[in-house]
């Protein structure tokens, strides 16, 4: 086995264990337990990130070229849009927080809305969507 498929592993190991880590802390209402989880999975996160710097500084990854401004604003935009058409399509635009439906096929570009997201958390929607293109651009697997 080689060094980088023993990264890897560690890594998607580490990765599952902070989901886990997260779940268990949502579903736990004993606050000494919820607070152990937390700092497990604090701990996993620092520790993901030490496995993740060693793996950068022997090539197994390549971040990517910061995004185009003129990119990152046309998501940002046709996303906002998005959100505001699905506002405003009142019970149309039924989703998992109102108890609504969700649509299975969910797509986003200026022609259609999503239908999991309620007008109060579009902001959070917003800010997410944006980490995720952030992560895409910022970190690229070296192959």
């Amino acid at each position: 086995m080689q060094d980088r498929d023993v990264f890897m592993d560690v890594l998607a190991g580490t990765k599952h264990s902070i989901n886990c880590y997260t779940n268990a802390i949502m579903e736990t209402s004993n606050q000494q337990l919820r607070s152990t989880w937390q700092t497990l999975r604090n701990e996993a996160e620092q520790l993901q990130y030490q496995i993740y710097q060693m793996a950068e500084q022997k090539g197994y990854y390549i971040p990517a070229p910061p995004a185009n401004p003129q990119d990152i604003q046309k998501v940002k935009s046709t996303l906002t849009s998005a959100v505001n058409n699905m506002n405003n399509s009142g019970s149309q635009g039924s989703n998992i927080y109102s108890g609504g439906t969700v649509n299975p096929t969910l797509h986003v570009n200026t022609d259609t809305t999503p239908s999991m997201v309620s007008s109060t958390n579009q902001n959070m929607t917003n800010s997410f969507n944006q980490n995720q293109l952030n992560n895409t651009n910022n970190m690229k697997l070296k192959k």
